[in-house]
């Protein structure tokens, strides 16, 4: 979502006749399509065939796996370079020119958040981490280690590994780290008015209201 525009992915699945052998197959085709919220007209940004499944003459083979990862991704974020596609094996980005794939080695466990400039996540020892995705530089949080967490544009909200659950906030720099809720939590997420933790005793959501 970045207003007036709502960005969402398909996946067709197409009959495809080869014109050698008149064998059936079938290829998936991706689209990422981009919804103006206030004229409802919708533009495909960007397509591609993962070119799975097609057969010559009788026999199964496959045409490469350079797009196999968008068979099997299930959330995406994008800006206007790029496009990020999230597997289960991992983030893949996707230049939007010139269609050049990279593996990030960012694992994808975990919560992801992206801002438009990084991705945030936190990495296989639990430190909060920011990636850059213009410089491709990594920032990791020495001083905060977290079971969870999720951001708004202002804040970051973590639950800390380091402090039996409880919730903290800091500015997206890790700067001005503030105490929310001694609530030992499972995970928190957040909308525009409040933050929401599971708590560990009672495996019920509880909402805090944000202070900003």
């Amino acid at each position: 979502m970045c207003p007036p525009y709502l960005y969402y992915t398909t996946s067709v699945m197409e009959s495809y006749v080869n014109r050698v052998g008149n064998y059936n197959s079938n290829i998936t085709k991706v689209s990422v399509v981009e919804l103006n919220m206030n004229t409802f007209e919708e533009k495909t940004i960007f397509e591609q065939m993962t070119n799975s499944g097609r057969s010559l003459l009788g026999i199964d083979y496959e045409t490469g796996d350079k797009w196999k990862f968008l068979d099997f991704h299930h959330a995406f974020f994008l800006n206007d370079d790029n496009l990020f596609f999230i597997g289960n094996d991992g983030i893949t980005k996707v230049n939007r020119c010139t269609r050049k794939t990279v593996k990030l080695d960012i694992p994808a466990n975990g919560n992801i958040s992206f801002d438009g400039e990084s991705i945030f996540y936190k990495n296989e020892q639990g430190f909060l981490t920011r990636y850059d995705v213009s410089s491709n530089e990594t920032y990791t949080y020495e001083n905060i280690v977290v079971y969870d967490f999720c951001m708004d544009e202002q804040s970051i909200y973590y639950v800390s590994r380091t402090d039996g659950g409880d919730l903290y906030s800091c500015d997206k720099d890790g700067n001005n780290k503030e105490l929310i809720s001694h609530i030992p939590a499972m995970s928190v997420t957040c909308d525009t008015g409040n933050i929401y933790v599971l708590s560990k005793e009672s495996g019920e959501e509880i909402a805090l209201p944000k202070s900003h």
